[in-house]
C-alpha cells in the first residue's frame, strides 16, 4: 500500500474506477426497481411535488402547482428533471425512474469527489478506501441518494466545493480560483438552499489557514467578496425567475415547515420543553440511529488513536499527533458546515419529520473523521501491518453496514400498500370525477398521479395563499374560496387544517369515508366533502362513484 496515492494517478484510477462502477450499479438497481416497491420506502411525498412542478414547466406552464405559481422547491433538481417530461410527455412512471437514474449518477460523482478530498489528505490508501466503503455500502447514503429529491445533488456540490477549497489553498490566492469556488457554492445553493452555510464555513476555513499571513485581512476580504458575488451571480437568474412568477424571493416552503412545527405550542408552557428540546433530542436520535456503524467505527478508531498517543515511548507518537492536527484543520469547514446545519434545523426551521434528509450532511463529517483516524493510525505502520489493519477495518465496516436489514430491503422489498403516497394518487384518479377539486395537506402523490383532478395544497409548503390562510387562521374560508370539493387527509392532517380555522364547525366538512385499501405508515386516509353556503348540505357537486361508498371498494 504505497504512500501518497494522490500522486500516483494511474494506481489511484485503477482502484477508484471499479469502485465507482460498483457504486453506480448498486444505485441503478434500486433506481430501476418498480415504483410499487420503492414508493414510501425511498420516495417521500415531496418527490412527486418536485416532479409535478418539473412536468408543468415542461408543458410551458411555468412553476405551477395546483392553481398558483410557487417557489417552494429546490430549483436545480426540478430544472434538471424537466427534459424527462419532454421525452415522455404522457408517461408518469418513466420520468420518475429517469430522475432516479440521474440521482444515481450524481451519487457516483459525489463518491469521486469524496475520494479526491480524502486522498489529498492521506499518505496511504487506507483513508480513501474506508471513506469509499462507508459510502457504497451505507443504507443511509442510499436513502438520501435514491429519494427522488435534491439531497445527493447538493451533497455532490458540497464535496466539489471542498475539493475546490483545497485547490485554492494548495495553489495560493488568485481571483480565478476564488471565483470558481464561489460558483460551485452558488450551484450548491441552487441545489439546496441550506448549503448557503458553505459560505461562512469555507470563509472561516480560509481565515484559520491564512490569518497569520502578511496582508491577511485585505486578502480575506477580497476572497469573501468574490465568493459571495460568484454565488449570487449563479443564483440571480433563479431569484429573478422566482420573483417574476411569485412576487417573492424567499421560498414559502421554509416558512410553512417552521409554522407547522410551532403550531402546537402552548404559550403557557416552556418553549424549550415544547419545541427546542424535542427537536434537539430527535436530531441526535436520527444521527445515532442512521450512523450506528459509522459512529462505532469512529469510537473504536478514536480509542486506538488516543491510546497510541498516550504511549509516550512510541516513536510514531509525534507523527500521529501532527497528522491528527493537520486533518482536523483541513476538515474544519465540513465539521462547521454540519454544525450550522444542525443548529439551523433544531433551533429555527424545525420540521423534525424531515430530519433524516436535513441532517444527512453530518454523515460526511463522520466519514471524514473515521478516515482521518484510520489514516493517522496506519500511516507509520509497516506495509504488512498497514494492509492487515486496513483490511480488518474495512471488512468490519462493510459487514456492519451490510448486516442492516434496511440495506437488504432496498434491494428485495416487495410492493407494499401500506407505505408511500402513490396509492392515494392512483385511487383518487380512478374514483373522483375528472376535474374534481381536491385539497390535502400532503398532495405530492395525489397531484402527480391523479393528474385528471384539480389538486390544491393545504399545508402551505408550495402554496403561498394556503400558507397565509394557515397563519391567519382562516383555512376553511380558503378552502371555500378555492372552490375545493373534497378534502383528503390523515386524522393528524385534519386536526391541523381544522385547528387553523377560526370558529370551525363540524358541519363544514362532511365525513364521507375511510379508505381501507391501503394506508401510509399505519395512517388511514379519510375523505371529507366540503359544505359551502352556495350549495345545500350533502349536494353531490362532484360525486364519488357508488362503488366507493361505505359499503363498496376502498370503504370502511
Amino acid at each position: 500500500m504505497p504512500l501518497a496515492p494522490g500522486r500516483d494517478h494511474s494506481l489511484t484510477w485503477k482502484i477508484l474506477a471499479p469502485l465507482l462502477v460498483v457504486n453506480l450499479l448498486a444505485r441503478l438497481f434500486v433506481a430501476l426497481r418498480p415504483l410499487e416497491c420503492i414508493d414510501g420506502l425511498l420516495l417521500p411525498d415531496d418527490t412527486y411535488i418536485s416532479l409535478k412542478i418539473a412536468k408543468n414547466i415542461a408543458l410551458g406552464l411555468g412553476p405551477l402547482y395546483g392553481d398558483a405559481y410557487t417557489n417552494g422547491f429546490q430549483p436545480l433538481y426540478v430544472f434538471l428533471s424537466v427534459p424527462f417530461y419532454w421525452i415522455w410527455p404522457r408517461d408518469l412512471v418513466a420520468p420518475v425512474h429517469a430522475a432516479l437514474v440521474m440521482l444515481a449518477i450524481f451519487d457516483t460523482l459525489a463518491l469521486a469527489f469524496l475520494w479526491r478530498v480524502v486522498a489529498r489528505r492521506s499518505r496511504t490508501l487506507a483513508g480513501p478506501l474506508l471513506a469509499t466503503a462507508a459510502w457504497i455500502f451505507n443504507p443511509y447514503v442510499i436513502y438520501n441518494s435514491i429519494n427522488g429529491l435534491e439531497t445527493i445533488i447538493a451533497i455532490c456540490f458540497v464535496l466539489l466545493a471542498l475539493d475546490r477549497y483545497d485547490a485554492l489553498l494548495r495553489s495560493g490566492p488568485g481571483w480565478p480560483r476564488e471565483l470558481a469556488l464561489g460558483a460551485v457554492i452558488g450551484v450548491a445553493i441552487l441545489a439546496r438552499i441550506d448549503t448557503i452555510f458553505l459560505l461562512p464555513a469555507l470563509g472561516l476555513g480560509l481565515l484559520v489557514r491564512q490569518w497569520r499571513q502578511p496582508g491577511a485581512l485585505p486578502l480575506l476580504a477580497r476572497q469573501g467578496t468574490l465568493l459571495g458575488l460568484a454565488a449570487l451571480a449563479i443564483n440571480l437568474p433563479w431569484l429573478l425567475y422566482s420573483f417574476y412568477y411569485t412576487g417573492d424571493i424567499y421560498p414559502v416552503s421554509g416558512r410553512a415547515v417552521r409554522f407547522a412545527s410551532t403550531f402546537h405550542l402552548n404559550h403557557h408552557n416552556s418553549v424549550w420543553e415544547q419545541l427546542y428540546r424535542p427537536a434537539i433530542t430527535r436530531a441526535l436520535e436520527i444521527i445515532l440511529q442512521r450512523n450506528q456503524v459509522l459512529l462505532l467505527a469512529v469510537v473504536l478508531l478514536g480509542v486506538v488513536a488516543f491510546s497510541l498517543l498516550a504511549f509516550r515511548a512510541w516513536r510514531g507518537r509525534e507523527f500521529l499527533l501532527i497528522a491528527l492536527r493537520r486533518r482536523l484543520v483541513a476538515d474544519f469547514p465540513l465539521y462547521l458546515f454540519g454544525l450550522l446545519i444542525f443548529l439551523a434545523y433544531t433551533c429555527h426551521v424545525f420540521g423534525i419529520w424531515y430530519f433524516p434528509r436535513y441532517l444527512f450532511p453530518i454523515t460526511l463529517g463522520l466519514i471524514l473523521l473515521a478516515s482521518m483516524l484510520l489514516e493517522a493510525i496506519v500511516a507509520r505502520a509497516t506495509p504488512a501491518a498497514r494492509v492487515v489493519v486496513t483490511t480488518a477495518v474495512l471488512l468490519l465496516l462493510i459487514g456492519g453496514l451490510g448486516w442492516s436489514g434496511q440495506l437488504r430491503r432496498y434491494y428485495d422489498a416487495p410492493p407494499n400498500r401500506d407505505l408511500g403516497y402513490m396509492n392515494l394518487g392512483l385511487w383518487a384518479r380512478d374514483y373522483f370525477e375528472p376535474g374534481t377539486a381536491v385539497g390535502s395537506a400532503q398532495t405530492g402523490g395525489l397531484a402527480y398521479f391523479a393528474d385528471n383532478l384539480r389538486v390544491i395544497n393545504l399545508d402551505g409548503v408550495v402554496n403561498r395563499a394556503g400558507f397565509e390562510a394557515l397563519v391567519e387562521g382562516r383555512m376553511m374560508d380558503y378552502i371555500r374560496e378555492a372552490n375545493i370539493d373534497y378534502v383528503i387527509g390523515w386524522n393528524l392532517n385534519m386536526y391541523y387544517i381544522c385547528g387553523r380555522s377560526r370558529n370551525y364547525n363540524e358541519s363544514e366538512l362532511e365525513w364521507i369515508m375511510q379508505i381501507n385499501d391501503f394506508t401510509s405508515w399505519t395512517h388511514f386516509w379519510h375523505v371529507y366533502r366540503v359544505q359551502r353556503d352556495d350549495l345545500p348540505k350533502g349536494h353531490d357537486r362532484a360525486s364519488i362513484p357508488a362503488a366507493t361508498t361505505p359499503t363498496g371498494r376502498g370503504s370502511s
